[in-house]
């Protein structure tokens, strides 16, 4: 669905940060999940995560043109929640 909606909708980005496990991790997880038109970056430090306020995983910020946050969830995701908050 997410891969679906970053293809249909092109006034949506849609970033990942990886910060968990190895880059490696990441990398056989998004060939798994055959995820392209999703930006995926990489944080071994994870200062990304602080710099975000992210303590629990999965997170996920809405974060408007400007750069404000919007809204945010944390924990397991309803994806369809989150489509209809971000109004695309």
């Amino acid at each position: 669905m997410v891969e679906q909606l970053a293809r249909t909708k092109t006034n949506l980005r849609i970033v990942g940060v990886g910060a968990q496990d190895t880059l490696d991790a990441a990398k056989k997880f998004m060939a798994r999940a055959a995820i392209k038109k999703v930006i995926m970056l990489w944080d071994g430090t994870g200062s990304s995560w602080n710099y975000w306020g992210v303590s629990t995983f999965p997170s996920a910020k809405l974060v408007d043109a400007s750069g404000k946050v919007v809204r945010v969830w944390t924990g397991e995701l309803n994806i369809p929640a989150v489509i209809a908050a971000a109004g695309v």
